[in-house]
This record gives structure tokens, sequence and C-alpha cells, in this order.
């Protein structure tokens, strides 16, 4: 028997991206699914855009909110599915088999699920294919070796964001997961499930997004696990700098 997966976007003023997102969900083969959208009130047409399929979307949500972690926080408390998964306005399923495939590892006794995603700029102008990490008690340790949207968490284990983050709150959400669950309950689908939107929060606030991994490798780890990163710490800022310059000369 199918479990009922949840299926939860969040979003706020995101009117040149929700419909993508939405109809990505909808054009799904697999339909044991609810769907729910958190809105933070927008101002712009989000709204009335949301209106058109609202028939076919379980729940929507309107209220203010304190930033994106309240917000999925909002989602989850509201969730029905046996597994919950977050796909937030501006990324889009690959295609329309995904929860297929996925769903057939969640019939196995999985209780985390995830698969690779693809990185994209709003413009199109530059797309690259992720291939996800394995995640473990070490991995973990050294960063979110997946992206968010490609992970299906059992709601047993899946516990509330921790507000005190702005942008890693879902690499908190998944070490505290793994405190939960042992590896072997962890399944690996090798596609990718998700395009990702690469203009999202952690990329147009790196330096509040290094800070945080950081003070998140202290607090869980230790200062010893923060010396042991640094290469992790350098790596990801000559990479933004990569970043910065291929999307000035794609301009």
């Amino acid at each position: 028997m199918n479990p009922l997966i949840s299926i939860i976007t969040v979003t706020y003023n995101a009117e040149s991206s929700i419909e993508r997102t939405i109809e990505s969900v909808l054009r799904q083969e697999f339909k044991n699914y609810e769907y729910i959208i958190v809105d933070g009130e927008s101002q712009d047409r989000t709204l009335s855009i949301i209106d058109k399929y609202r028939e076919d979307i379980s729940e929507v949500l309107v209220e203010g909110d304190n930033g994106i972690y309240d917000a999925m926080n909002k989602g989850l408390k509201i969730a029905k599915g046996n597994f919950v998964t977050f796909l937030n306005s501006g990324d889009y399923y690959v295609n329309n088999q995904v929860l297929d495939t996925v769903s057939e590892k969640l019939n196995n006794n999985f209780k985390l699920v995830y698969g690779d995603s693809i990185l994209y700029l709003e413009n199109n102008s530059y797309k690259e294919e992720l291939k996800a990490k394995k995640i473990s008690s070490k991995s973990i340790k050294r960063d979110f070796p997946v992206c968010h949207q490609s992970i299906f968490a059992n709601r047993s284990i899946a516990k509330m964001y921790d507000l005190r983050y702005k942008i890693k709150g879902d690499y908190k959400w998944i070490v505290d997961i793994l405190n939960n669950i042992k590896e072997e309950e962890i399944g690996k689908v090798d596609i990718p499930i998700v395009n990702y939107n690469k203009d999202g929060m952690s990329h147009k606030y790196y330096f509040l997004n290094l800070k945080e991994l950081i003070t998140l490798h202290y607090r869980e780890f230790g200062a010893t696990r923060v010396l042991l990163n640094i290469d992790v710490y350098i790596y990801r800022t000559l990479r933004q700098f990569k970043d910065v310059i291929k999307a000035k000369l794609s301009l």
C-alpha cells in the first residue's frame, strides 16, 4: 500500500515562480499525496495564482510568520502524511514520475529517503546536476550533503525546525533526524528529484549562511570539528566567488 506523502510549499510574494511549482506537483502520476501551501500573506499576485488551483490543493494556510522555518513548522503541524517533503516556491520536480520512483523506496521500511538535484538560475542561464553525498552520522559533521527539497522524511522523525537559524534550519533538521534513526533506515534513489532555485536565500545571503554553518558545527559537534572543517568553509567561499563571476558574465 502506497504511503501518503505530505508535500509542503512555503511561499511569499512569489508570483513569478509559484505556478511552475504547483503544476510540477499536480502533474505527478503518483496521486497518494496531500499538497499543503503555507503563504506568509503575500502582497503580490501569489494568492490569486494559488486560487486557480485551489480545488487540487489539500490545504492553503495564509498567515504571517517569523521566517521560512516558522512557516515550515506551520506546514508540519497540519501534515497528515506518513512522509513529509518540502518543495518551496521556485523549485519543481524534474519529471512527472518522481513521486512514483521515491514511493518504491518509502515502501521498503526506510525512514529517510533522498536523491540528487539540479541547481538552476531563474533566467535558465545556468544548470548543474548535484550528486547527493551519502547521508550518515559522519558526513553530516562536515556539511549538508544533499538538497533539502530532495528529502522525504517519515513524519514520526520529522521534528520542528530550530528557529535560531534563518538559513541553516534545514541542516539542523537533518542533524536532529539522524539522532533518532539508524543508518540502515536511510535510502537513496539515484535520480535527480528536484530543480532547485540557486537564487534562494542560502546563495543571496552567503556570509550569514557561512556564519550559521560554523555556528551549527560548533553547537552540535564542538570546537574541534570547526577546526577540522576549515577546508569546507574555504571551498564554499571560493565556490561562491566563482558563482558570482559566472552570473555576471552571463548578463
